[in-house]
């Protein structure tokens, strides 16, 4: 049984924990208000890389509970920082990704090249693409998810994997879970794309990956021994606390059910059916 009392830091996915879809989860606000109000630390850990830490914040602080930006940590907004420690001398970054990636990048002063933005007069077959990719090389291919993702987009990115670039990923999820529980193709399946048809194995920022949680450790200077994650997801959240020996919290109220854990070979340190259970 969880003793809440034992931890000082929490660290908190979004979707599937505090809300699932466009609905908020009875009782997980009420939650946070209760965990701030006893002294703890909140921080809150995303792998959506459309939005920014300041949207989110936004998002949180409009159900009543009042959160900072500098508390949020998003895998687009991860990317940054793992390009300056991972790939120093990247300059210039070919994205799959929305707008709002796309302004991020360009404050940390990284130059963006977007299909969208390149004239489309000029790539209207696969070799105007090889041609285009060749003369106006890139450091690193960025993805993330694009609604506008098609199949010249990819074509481009992987013609720069093959010329020398690097593949970044904002994260590995499978799929974003609509209201209607069904599951539309998440950042996770572009990656995969592109590894498929270059053979080169993505970096991952966002979770599973232990490098977006290693930073909330690291910027906050938190002991790991009284930090508990907490999230929905067998496969990025409680994943990625079992890699950096933080405790964790499943909680049922998201894409995890009961009948899915025999399958995996790791197990969270609680189960919960939800947020609203933590103190009962």
């Amino acid at each position: 049984m969880m003793d809440p009392n034992k931890y000082s830091s929490y660290i908190f996915d979004c979707d599937g924990v505090l809300w699932k879809g466009h609905r908020d989860i009875p009782g997980s606000f009420e939650v946070l208000q209760a965990l701030k109000s006893n002294g703890k630390k909140l921080y809150f850990l995303s792998n959506n890389s459309t939005k920014t830490p300041e949207e989110l914040s936004q998002q949180i602080s409009s159900h009543g509970y009042p959160a900072l930006p500098e508390e949020i940590y998003c895998s687009g907004a991860a990317i940054s920082k793992y390009l300056k420690r991972k790939h120093p001398n990247a300059k210039r970054l070919y994205l799959i990704g929305t707008d709002q990636l796309k302004a991020q990048l360009a404050a940390h002063g990284y130059e963006i090249l977007h299909i969208s933005n390149i004239e489309q007069s000029i790539i209207t077959s696969f070799e105007d693409i090889e041609r285009f990719a060749t003369g106006n090389p890139v450091d690193s291919v960025v993805v993330g998810r694009d609604m506008r993702f098609d199949y010249n987009m990819g074509y481009m990115a992987s013609l720069y994997i093959q010329n020398g670039a690097s593949l970044i990923s904002a994260n590995g999820d499978s799929g974003l879970v609509l209201n209607s529980g069904k599951t539309i193709p998440g950042c996770g399946p572009l990656t995969a794309f592109l590894e498929i048809a270059t053979r080169t194995k993505a970096e991952i920022v966002g979770k599973p990956s232990t490098f977006i949680l290693d930073i909330i450790i690291e910027e906050n200077n938190l002991e790991k021994e009284t930090t508990v994650l907490i999230g929905d997801s067998m496969d990025s959240d409680i994943k990625v606390g079992k890699d950096c020996n933080v405790d964790t919290l499943l909680v049922l109220s998201g894409v995890t059910s009961v009948e899915d854990l025999p399958r995996y070979d790791f197990s969270p340190n609680f189960i919960l059916p939800n947020l609203a259970s933590i103190f009962n």
